[in-house]
């Protein structure tokens, strides 16, 4: 999507957590130590930002006017914290919740992930049960059953907003 639409930029959230095998601060994620995230966060230098998992995540500001600035319609990966966060401050952002098809299935992928230890994809399960029941909070829900489908459905919801891109 990013590739085809010139007009769209990711924003790279910012967290405490390491990174796992094959990330690169960056471009996954912005590696920032508790002390340098809490700076961030005094600083103003995080559009949002909240604790997940136990680590903290949040966007950076300079990622966001930089984008507009430019303007590119932004896509940001935040959880529901964040989206609420996002929809106060940018009132016509439009917001896609990704679900999985079923806990079932979240769990084997997480499993087969192997990144999480038995005690934290519990944790992630009962996050999204949480998540999962606040999806009518959001624009559109794209149930990722198939991951081709899935990103199907995205760059239609994201065509439909025209080639000037969507709001925000």
């Amino acid at each position: 999507m990013l590739r085809e639409r010139k007009d769209l930029t990711r924003v790279v959230t910012a967290t405490t957590r390491g990174p796992r095998k094959g990330e690169e601060s960056g471009k996954h994620y912005l590696f920032l130590s508790p002390a340098d995230f809490e700076k961030a966060k005094r600083e103003n230098g995080l559009i949002e930002w909240a604790e997940v998992h136990g680590e903290s995540y949040g966007t950076p500001r300079e990622q966001i006017e930089d984008g507009l600035k430019n303007g590119k319609s932004l896509i940001l990966a935040v959880d529901v914290q964040g989206a609420r966060q996002i929809r106060d401050i940018v009132r016509e952002a439009v917001l896609i919740f990704i679900a999985p098809p079923s806990l079932d299935e979240l769990r084997e992928r997480l499993k087969k992930r192997k990144t999480e230890d038995e005690q934290s994809r519990r944790q992630r399960i009962e996050a999204a049960k949480t998540e999962m029941d606040l999806m009518d909070e959001y624009d559109y829900v794209i149930v990722n059953k198939d991951l081709t489908e899935a990103a199907s459905e995205l760059k239609a919801i994201i065509d439909s907003y025209g080639t000037e891109g969507m709001p925000s």
